[in-house]
């Protein structure tokens, strides 16, 4: 009998081992096949059923502990968030992808680890924190170079040279493309060479080295076709714009007229609307203004600004060429308030730019500082004193530039007869300071949120290593209330408004967080916001976003016990000066076992903020829990 015992104890362990492997084997599959489906959402359209799979995935990757799929599930939330037309929070695509270097920084996958870090390091770029993204970047290479990883030293230097040209060194981008491209070769994968080329593609435009550039335009069209044929190329549309830009450069018109409308038709043919689509029609309505066209260039340049004002993206310094093209479409064709609309909206746009760029001056000089201890190959000692006669031409191209400007403002309002000159002028000042005093107040929001971001992100670690639950939940509860306040400060320096919140969807996004930090599953409970838009001033926000918090916490912990189905509703109603926020839920209420005591922390704190927002609470507890509290602005 003694005998058997070992026996039974190997048949289960092994049964146990086989159904992990099993386990995960379906979670690897699963994740593979969430790939795909992202990729392909643009012209697929199944972004809701394929973000509620990449939940489940990510809820299935934290159930097996496993800190690699838990990373790759990340990764997949934020793929989805950059692909899908119908996210609302491109800022996601950041938080996400920093929580899967988090994970993968647990285990011992170096590749995996590199290829977290270039993840990362774009995603800063696309945010505008250069300096934090070559920090990220130059540390990488040193590991790398160090292991002779040569495709992802080619992915790094290929996010160096989109770094350096987004900061105007296109003489570096250049150089790191040739360095990217050289190590692709190395790494057996030449086709990779397609990202270097396509980032590189401004900077020999920039130059004036169109030969180059036509040459490069020619190899991205001939490694695009080689990978994905003629038909929904993504790719291939990229290079054919590029083509058309370079023609277009070179005044070979008709050439480019003939690219750029086969990218638009490459891109038509992949979408699901027409409409998503018009950001590829711009070039089109260059070309055809140029041709002395301009009721045909309207309409195409039109829905271009269109699509980039839409999605925030016409902020940047290439969109500003569409919109003085279509300020002289328009005065072409007699519409002169319609031209100067544009033109007014490009001179506010330009001068926000160059004076963003004026305080960016010296984190690039420190960021080319890196680039030149590098690689001593690459920049020479001039560079230095260029970048410090850059400073000093720049303001003297301000002013002329400004100078410029004035002229041409003078010029149309004197046809249109609509404002004085010394009105304009003043307007003029008034607006680079508002603007000014908002760059600096979104900084300090930014400097906050990223200061509680540190701290939750200090809780958590330390949550992983506490073995008493109750304590851990403790913890885990501070890290959550940081979060909801830090969520506050992320949404004031990327709004318009920085004198108050817009809490719908305040509320939803930390409805998002809970969910995820307590793994819930929506399909069992659903949280609905059946409320209008209302804006909020910070001072009031803060201790509501904190209430919301502790609320949402005990329905999602205590409401709804043993896979109990049910609702909960959030809504913040505004009549008059008064507010009345309440959190429902048809749970088992306060009452019942299962919910926390009545004087606990939790309620401790929600009472007393309430105090401060100068408000009054009632609780019901007929069909679940129903918290309201009402107080007043003046």
């Amino acid at each position: 009998m003694k005998s058997r015992v070992p026996l039974i104890l190997f048949i289960l362990l092994s049964f146990t081992q086989m159904a992990l492997a099993a386990e995960t084997e379906q979670l690897d599959t699963l994740l593979e096949a969430l790939n795909t489906e992202i990729s392909e959402l643009v012209h697929s359209g199944n972004d809701e059923a394929v973000y509620k799979k990449a939940r489940f995935a990510l809820a299935e990757a934290q159930r097996q502990k496993d800190p690699y799929y838990i990373s790759e599930a990340y990764f997949l939330m934020g793929s989805w968030h950059r692909m899908s037309p119908k996210s609302e929070h491109r800022d996601s695509i950041l938080y996400y992808d920093k929580l899967g270097l988090d994970y993968i920084l647990q285990t011992d996958s170096a590749a995996a680890i590199n290829r977290a870090y270039n993840r990362v390091s774009a995603d800063l770029m696309e945010g505008g924190n250069y300096s934090e993204a070559a920090k990220y970047l130059f540390d990488l290479l040193e590991v790398l170079e160090a292991q002779s990883d040569y495709y992802e030293l080619g992915n790094t230097y290929t996010n160096l040279v989109l770094l350096n040209r987004e900061i105007s060194e296109y003489q570096t981008a250049i150089a790191f493309e040739q360095k990217a491209i050289g190590n692709f070769i190395k790494s057996g994968k030449p086709d990779a060479q397609f990202g270097p080329i396509l980032y590189a593609m401004v900077s020999y435009q920039k130059l004036g080295r169109l030969d180059e550039a036509l040459e490069k335009s020619e190899k991205l069209i001939e490694i695009a076709q080689r990978e994905g044929g003629e038909e929904n190329n993504i790719n291939l549309a990229k290079a054919y714009s590029w083509r058309g830009r370079t023609y277009f450069l070179l005044e070979s018109y008709d050439e480019a007229l003939e690219d750029y409308i086969k990218a638009w038709n490459i891109i038509k043919a992949i979408v699901v609307d027409e409409g998503d689509a018009d950001g590829w029609k711009g070039g089109i309505g260059l070309v055809y203004q140029k041709l002395g066209q301009p009721r045909k260039a309207i309409p195409f340049m039109r829905d271009f600004i269109n699509h980039m004002e839409e999605r925030d993206a016409h902020k940047i310094e290439p969109v500003e060429e569409f919109y003085f093209s279509l300020s002289e479409a328009y005065k072409d064709v007699g519409q002169i308030d319609s031209a100067m609309y544009y033109f007014e909206t490009v001179h506010a746009l330009k001068t926000q730019r160059l004076e963003a760029r004026l305080d960016e001056v010296k984190t690039e000089l420190a960021v080319q500082y890196q680039t030149r201890e590098k690689d001593a190959t690459i920049l020479s000692q001039s560079d230095l004193i260029r970048q410090q006669n850059l400073i000093q031409w720049l303001s003297i191209g301000v002013a002329v530039l400004f100078a410029f400007i004035l002229i041409g403002l003078f010029l149309i309002y004197k046809r249109s007869q609509k404002t004085a000159a010394l009105r304009q002028k003043l307007n003029q000042e008034l607006a680079i300071k508002n603007q000014q005093n908002e760059l600096l107040l979104k900084e300090i929001h930014h400097r906050v949120k990223n200061n509680l971001q540190t701290i939750s992100s200090l809780l958590s670690l330390q949550s992983a290593h506490i073995e008493d639950p109750q304590i851990q939940g403790a913890v885990e509860q501070s890290q959550n209330r940081v979060q909801s306040m830090a969520l506050i400060h992320q949404k004031l320096y990327q709004g318009e408004n920085l004198a108050g919140i817009e809490m719908k969807e305040y509320l939803q996004n930390l409805g998002e967080t809970l969910v995820d930090s307590y793994n819930l599953d929506t399909k069992r409970i659903e949280i609905e916001y059946p409320m209008e838009p209302v804006e909020l001033d910070i001072d009031t926000a803060i201790p509501l976003g904190l209430i919301a918090n502790e609320l949402l916490t005990n329905a999602m912990k205590y409401a709804f016990p043993k896979n109990a189905k049910g609702h909960i509703r959030v809504s913040l109603l505004k009549s008059g000066d008064t507010f009345r926020f309440s959190v429902t839920d048809d749970g088992i209420g306060m009452d019942s076992k299962g919910y926390p005591e009545k004087e606990g922390f939790g309620i401790q704190l929600i009472n007393l903020l309430v105090l401060q927002i100068e408000g009054t609470i009632q609780r019901t507890t007929q069909n679940g829990m129903n918290t309201q509290i009402e107080f007043t602005l003046t």
